[in-house]
C-alpha cells in the first residue's frame, strides 16, 4: 500500500498499482513538452517495476490522459496538460474507486432492513475524499514530488 499525507496529518492509503501510476503521471507531467518517455526509461527512473508498466498504463491511455506513440522513438506522455488533469481522473482511469456503499458495522444492514447507522457519515467522508482529488492537479502533485526529491537530495 502506499501512503499519501495530507495536511494535518491523515494519511490515505493507496494500493501500490495506484501509487506507481501517479509517480508515473508526475514524471509524465515533468517531462511535458520534452516527447514520449519510454516506458524502460520511466520505470527505471521511478523504480517502478517494468513488467507492470504497460499494464498501469493501458487503461490512462484508453481515458485519454496518457497518449502513447510505437516505434524506436516512441513512447508515453501526457495527453492533456497537468494543470488540467485531475488526481481523481488518474485513479479513476487507474480502477481504484472509492465505495461507500455498504455498512461498516453490520454487512447485511441493521436487522437486515439495509439501514446502517454510520453510513452517512462514511458517505460524507467519502464525498469529502472525491472533492479533494478531484480539485488536486496533476501539475500540483509533480510541483510536491519535485521539491520532495530535492529536499532528500539535499539531506543525503
Amino acid at each position: 500500500m502506499a501512503r499519501m499525507t495530507v495536511p494535518g496529518g491523515a494519511a490515505l492509503r493507496l494500493t501500490q498499482g495506484a501509487g506507481y501510476v501517479l509517480q508515473a503521471m508526475a514524471a509524465l507531467a515533468r517531462a511535458q513538452g520534452r516527447g514520449p518517455v519510454s516506458l524502460e526509461l520511466l520505470a527505471r527512473q521511478e523504480s517502478i517495476p517494468q513488467s507492470s508498466l504497460p499494464k498501469l498504463m493501458r487503461p490512462l491511455i484508453q481515458a485519454g490522459l496518457v497518449a502513447s506513440r510505437p516505434g524506436t522513438r516512441g513512447g508515453v506522455a501526457l495527453a492533456r496538460p497537468a494543470s488540467s488533469v485531475s488526481i481523481l481522473e488518474i485513479l479513476e482511469a487507474a480502477g481504484d474507486r472509492y465505495s461507500t456503499g455498504h455498512c461498516v458495522l453490520h454487512p447485511q444492514g441493521v436487522n437486515g432492513t439495509g439501514d446502517c447507522a454510520v453510513a452517512c457519515v462514511f458517505t460524507r467522508a467519502g464525498n469529502a475524499v472525491r472533492r479533494e482529488l478531484g480539485a488536486a492537479t496533476l501539475a500540483e502533485l509533480a510541483g510536491r514530488l519535485a521539491r520532495h526529491h530535492a529536499r532528500s537530495r539535499r539531506k543525503a
